[in-house]
């Protein structure tokens, strides 16, 4: 988690979570003759994309959703160059996600040099089509990607892809990274402080600057975009474990304590675990708490390097304790 691509890993691992579960309010049935959709910002970015008819806008990530289908299109700012993002989008690194890329193709995007991706994965035994669009500049990059059932592409491709090809990019629009998030995190008495917001995660470092060194601290905070099966979490501390072993930037992870938390009115499990940084080799300690709300829940992690993980755990346990739900 600490070069430039933490961000396309933690994409990654939030869409893993993506299911077809009936968790948000029933769309409103269509106007007859609708006039043409306008481009609508995602909050929280400094997007604009058409929203395809029949999807209404997320209160759970940045973007849009179809509650009949589990269709979504989500919006991820990427704070690193194009060139050096979208030459990671290789078959190799995607498949080490359990993803399958079948297409790239490059394009321009509202003046920008761009990528159309296509790929699929498979998420609780259901398949899953995507289509992505990547662009951007020398010190940004902007990833919108539609993810669909597969038997629902015939219908859905079509519109996401005219949806996802809308994209505008307002460079200059000034957001508000907190104004929509269903959490806050204080981090005034931390030297940890935030440094760049991901979908709806996020991001802390040491003194808040980013990309960080390889052995440095980093802490996220994030929500899972959808509901789990009640199976998958019926045993709460085994899927805290299970969740902590899908971070792939991680290996050789060995949990050293796994024990219950309740920080508010959420509960659920705190776990510390030693391991390696996957490209790297580096001795770095790890840090896990998973709150559960539902059948869905919020995620705090922390990495760092072995030799500072007296300071740094403790840290991550003050950062945890300081979330409130709004």
């Amino acid at each position: 988690m600490k070069n430039i691509l933490v961000s396309v890993i933690l994409v990654f691992s939030f869409f893993s979570i993506t299911s077809t579960y009936k968790i948000f309010a029933q769309e409103p049935t269509p106007a007859q003759n609708p006039a043409p959709e306008q481009p609508t910002a995602i909050k929280g970015t400094k997007v604009n994309l058409i929203k395809p008819a029949g999807f209404i806008e997320s209160t759970n990530f940045p973007g849009f959703q179809q509650n009949s289908s589990g269709a979504t299109i989500i919006v991820t700012e990427l704070p690193g160059p194009y060139k050096e993002v979208s030459e990671s989008f290789t078959a190799e690194n995607l498949k080490s996600r359990g993803m399958i890329l079948q297409s790239t193709e490059k394009t321009t995007i509202d003046g920008y040099p761009g990528l159309i991706i296509k790929f699929s994965q498979q998420a609780y035994g259901q398949d899953f089509g995507k289509l992505g669009i990547l662009f951007g500049d020398d010190q940004e990059t902007i990833f919108v990607v539609a993810s669909f059932p597969v038997e629902t592409e015939k219908d859905l491709l079509a519109p996401l892809k005219d949806s996802i090809l809308s994209a505008k990019w307002d460079r200059k629009k000034v957001v508000d990274p907190f104004a929509d998030l269903t959490f806050t995190l204080d981090d005034s008495s931390s030297p940890l402080k935030f440094a760049k917001r991901v979908q709806s995660t996020l991001l802390y470092s040491k003194d808040g600057q980013f990309p960080v060194a390889v052995d440095a601290p980093i802490f996220i905070v994030g929500k899972a975009v959808s509901d789990l099966a009640e199976e998958q979490i019926a045993d709460q501390k085994a899927f805290a474990e299970s969740r902590l072993n899908q971070t792939v930037e991680n290996k050789n992870i060995v949990v050293q304590t796994n024990e219950p938390i309740t920080i508010g009115a959420l509960s659920g499990y705190e776990l510390v675990a030693s391991g390696e940084d996957a490209s790297t080799n580096t001795p770095v300690a790890i840090y896990q708490t998973i709150l559960f709300e539902g059948k869905t829940y919020y995620i705090f992690q922390g990495v760092v390097g072995a030799k500072a993980k007296d300071q740094f755990i403790s840290e991550f346990k003050k950062m945890t304790r300081n979330f409130k739900q709004k």
